[in-house]
This record gives C-alpha cells, sequence and structure tokens, in this order.
C-alpha cells in the first residue's frame, strides 16, 4: 500500500469522525420535544394544577432545551367523534417529520386516547401516563417503552374521614357532573358506598344543572354533608371551572364541604386526607427527565400515590363548629389565624409595663408629670417620623419568634415576598420563596448568626407568585434570654432590584468598553 493510499484513508476516516461529531452537535442543539394530551383541557381541575406544576418542575430539572407541545383530546360537553378525528389528523402532520421525544397523557380519557392510536402516531415515541387514576389503566397493557405515573384515589377513606369529624352525619350530598370521566367515578363510588347504605342517605346531583345544584345546597336537612367530586360538565351541557364553582357552592350551601384534591384546600372545603397534587407532577416531571435523559421507560415502575396526611382548613373548621379534637390524629391544620394575644403579644406586654410604670411614675414622681408629657410628645413625634421614613425608603420590618418559629412582618414585608396579609409566616416558607442558588447563603448566614450572635446580613433574590424576580437586602440582630438562647431575631428589609439592575448594566458597559 502506498503513501498516497494511506493519506486517503487517514482523510477519510477523519472526514467521518467530523461528520459524527456534527450530527451529534445538532443533536445536543435539538431541543426535546414533549406532547402534553389533556382530557379536557389545561384550564380544568385537578389537571389545571397537575399539569401547569409538571411543566414549570420540567423546565426547572431538565439540562437540555425544551419544547413542550399541547393538545386536548375533548372539547367538554362536546360530541367525541368530530374533535377526535381533526385531533388524529393535526398530530399526524405534527409529528410527521420528527416523533415527540416524551408524550404525556395527563388523566384518564387521555391515557386511553394515546393507548388506543399509539401504533398510528408515535409508535416508537416514549410515553409517560400521568395524573390518571390506576384504574383507568390496565398495568398489563404498559409496554417497555411506557411508564406511569398514577395515584390510587381512596374514596372510602374520605368518606370515612367526614364521619369521623362529623358523626351525625346522615345525609352525604355527592356533587359530580356528566362528562365520561365524571359518569366512571360516578359509577365506582357507588360501588365503594354501597356498604354505607345502611347507615347514610346518598344524595347524587349529576343530572342537574350547576344552578339546580346550587338550589339543592342551599336547602338541605340537618346533619347533611356535600362531597365535591368533580364537575367538569353539568347536566345541561355547560362546563365549570372549580374556582369559580367552589366559590359559588360556598355561598349558598347550608352544609360543610369536602374535597378530594389538596389543591382545593382554602377554597371552602373543610379538608380531609387530600390527593397531594403538587407532589404528583413533581414525581411525574422527574420521571419525564429520566426518560428525556435516556434511561428506559421500563426501569420506571412507581407505586401509585395515595392520598397524604388529613389536612384541615382551619377557617372552615371554625365556621361550621368542628373541634379539633374530632381531628384524626396527626392531622396539619392549615390557614390558623392567630389570636389577639398570638399576634400581639409583645406590643400587649410592652402596653402593660407602660401603662404601669405610668400609673407608679404619677403616685412617685408627680412633680414631673410635664416633663413626662413632653417627652411622651416628643417620642410619638419620633416613631412617626421614624415609620414615614420607613415608608419613603420602601423598608419592610420583621420579627422572628424563633421558640415558636413564627415571623411577624408588617405589610411591606410580606408585599417583597409575596405572601397573603393573614398567611402564618415560618422560616421554611421564607427559604422556600428565596431562589434555590442563592438558599444556602441565607441558611449558612441565619444559622452563623444564631450560633455566634452576631448581626445577620444577606442579599437574595426572591421568586414571586406571579413569576416576577426581586433582590432583597436584609439586616437583623438576635435577642437571646438571660439563659444566652436566642429567641427572637429582629429585622428589616429592603428591595433592591433597582440598584441590582444597574449594577449588572454598569457591568455590561465596562465588559463592552
Amino acid at each position: 500500500m502506498d503513501r498516497h493510499t494511506l493519506k486517503s484513508g487517514r482523510c477519510a476516516r477523519l472526514s467521518l469522525l467530523l461528520l459524527a461529531l456534527l450530527a451529534l452537535a445538532a443533536a445536543a442543539a435539538e431541543p426535546k420535544r414533549v406532547l402534553l394530551i389533556h382530557s379536557y383541557g389545561r384550564d380544568f381541575a385537578p389537571f389545571d394544577t397537575f399539569s401547569g406544576n409538571f411543566r414549570t418542575e420540567l423546565a426547572r430539572q431538565i439540562r437540555s432545551p425544551l419544547a413542550v407541545f399541547e393538545v386536548s383530546i375533548e372539547s367538554v360537553g362536546g360530541a367525541p367523534g368530530a374533535p377526535e378525528t381533526a385531533l388524529l389528523g393535526y398530530l399526524r402532520s405534527l409529528y410527521s417529520d420528527r416523533r415527540p421525544d416524551l408524550v404525556v397523557p395527563v388523566g384518564g380519557p387521555a391515557a386511553r386516547f394515546a393507548q388506543r392510536h399509539r401504533s398510528g402516531l408515535f409508535p416508537s415515541s416514549p410515553m409517560l401516563i400521568s395524573g390518571s387514576d390506576q384504574r383507568h389503566v390496565d398495568p398489563a397493557t404498559l409496554t417497555a417503552n411506557d411508564a406511569m405515573v398514577a395515584v390510587a384515589n381512596e374514596p372510602e377513606r374520605v368518606l370515612e374521614g367526614i364521619l369521623q369529624v362529623l358523626p351525625r352525619t346522615t345525609n352525604l350530598v355527592l356533587l359530580i357532573g356528566r362528562s365520561s370521566i365524571e359518569l366512571f367515578w360516578q359509577a365506582e363510588l357507588r360501588r365503594q358506598f354501597q356498604n354505607y347504605t345502611n347507615r347514610l342517605g346518598f344524595t347524587w346531583l349529576s343530572e342537574l344543572s350547576f344552578e339546580a345544584m346550587l338550589d339543592r345546597c342551599g336547602a338541605l336537612p340537618p346533619n347533611s354533608a356535600i362531597l365535591y367530586v368533580l364537575l367538569a360538565v353539568d347536566a345541561a351541557g355547560v362546563p365549570h371551572l372549580e374556582d369559580r364553582a367552589l366559590a359559588r357552592l360556598r355561598e349558598v350551601a347550608n352544609a360543610p364541604l369536602f374535597g378530594l384534591q389538596d389543591s382545593q384546600m382554602g377554597r371552602g372545603v373543610v379538608g380531609g386526607p387530600l390527593m397531594e397534587v403538587m407532589k404528583l407532577s413533581q414525581n411525574a416531571a422527574s420521571a419525564a427527565v429520566r426518560i428525556l435523559e435516556g434511561e428506559s421507560p421500563a426501569r420506571i415502575r412507581i407505586p401509585p400515590q395515595r392520598p397524604g396526611v388529613p389536612q384541615f382548613d382551619w377557617r372552615e373548621l371554625r365556621r361550621w363548629g368542628i373541634p379539633q379534637a374530632s381531628l384524626p390524629q396527626g392531622s396539619v391544620i392549615r390557614f390558623r389565624q392567630p389570636t389577639l394575644w398570638e399576634s400581639h403579644r409583645w406590643r400587649i406586654v410592652a402596653g402593660v409595663l407602660l401603662c404601669a410604670g405610668e400609673a407608679i411614675l404619677i403616685v412617685v414622681l408627680a412633680r414631673t408629670l410635664l416633663k413626662r408629657r413632653r417627652a411622651e410628645r416628643a417620642l410619638r413625634e419620633s416613631e412617626e417620623r421614624l415609620s414615614l421614613a420607613a415608608a419613603a425608603a420602601d423598608l419592610g420590618v420583621w420579627v422572628w419568634d424563633i421558640s415558636r418559629n413564627e415571623i411577624w412582618a408588617s405589610a411591606n414585608w410580606r408585599r417583597m415576598f409575596g405572601f397573603a396579609p393573614n398567611a402564618v409566616i415560618r422560616h421554611e416558607q421564607v427559604l422556600d420563596h428565596i431562589h434555590p442558588q442563592d438558599r444556602p447563603a441565607v441558611e449558612s448566614a441565619v444559622g452563623r448568626a444564631l450560633k455566634d450572635r452576631v448581626e445577620y446580613n444577606g442579599e437574595y433574590r426572591v421568586a414571586l407568585p406571579d413569576g416576577t424576580q426581586r433582590w432583597i437586602a436584609a439586616r437583623g440582630r438576635i435577642h437571646a434570654a438571660h439563659q444566652r438562647v436566642p429567641t427572637r431575631m429582629f429585622g428589616v428589609s429592603v428591595d433592591i432590584t433597582e440598584r441590582k439592575r444597574t449594577e449588572e448594566t454598569a457591568r455590561g458597559l465596562s465588559g463592552r468598553l
């Protein structure tokens, strides 16, 4: 073999290697294509909460570029035939050139649709069935290219929870609609509640319009309870969003209202062993990332998620006179509103001491009355100037009761962090609002302040519920009891977002110069 032949062979091998590297680089630059197939659209509960959290978690966990496409298989209340035919044509044209990297059906109807048409639409794409009760999917139908993150709803456990907190209940009203999935659950609930018919009367409202349901729920007999199962579309063919439906139901119902998902907490339901939708979406997103990063779906076999620890809305317990002693052991109480003493303990104590001190001064030091009044007037004026200065500087004031792990905060501080005016705030909740990249530094600085009795000082980013991000500068001081054990930390926070933006702009200009 001559030198020219050897040189030509090396060039050919180098060319092939270069082409392979270019192909790998092009493949790496391509975003991962994820197809979300909704059962009823992204606005209908409980799928709306699940899919919203799923998209957020998937974008946060994935290390590759991501392209998410979303379709819905049913127009709620409409005829299923024509929309499905149109949808099949749309999906065939959408993926004629390149298959999706992952197909994610959300809910039972979507799972059945995807399994039924998979061979004709995306036969080689991995599929992650999610947000569906295990009753909707036969595990024997799953292939080596399928995974499932499902739930195992426990209606009997929910019913037992209602009877525990309301033992005098004799009538259970079930609010459920007329879509295909709702008819499925009505049949399933009738079967599971069969053993309770000798103890309870069951009233099913699926044959009524929502307006008629409201009328019935506003005139229920004593010892009744309402279980909100699902209301996608009523008997009149009208679709309903869960937030609005629950709000109207709470306004008129004359009996306690219960639900099935924790996303309904704070919207009128009393509580119980609820399905944790956020946890479900996080688990589904983690499984999706594993598949997108190359793991075989056959290795992902996650047990169905069951309802979590019973949780209850403190406001609804008070509204219906349900004693906390009747709740299951280990229950979580949410939305607890502190009493006047709990909210203003230190102010009340300070006020009492001040009044006592004033009384003593009046009796013992009558000659200094005029001087004391002048001092009080000066103090009030000073406090007013300080309050005006704090408001002008956009400061937020906070006090952390370390022993009880509760934080009192001014209205301005709550706005900075996105907390509701009456929300009970704990240290862990504040950390959850801090950007994950800044959280370790904040925890370290707080820990050092508690350990060494030094001043806490830090700057970090806060993610607000509307998706915006703010920079916060905070400073705090430790107060220790006579045993030198830290009991409280007093501090102030200020929004420095504009300053950070200015600094970043200045750095950018400096870099270009």
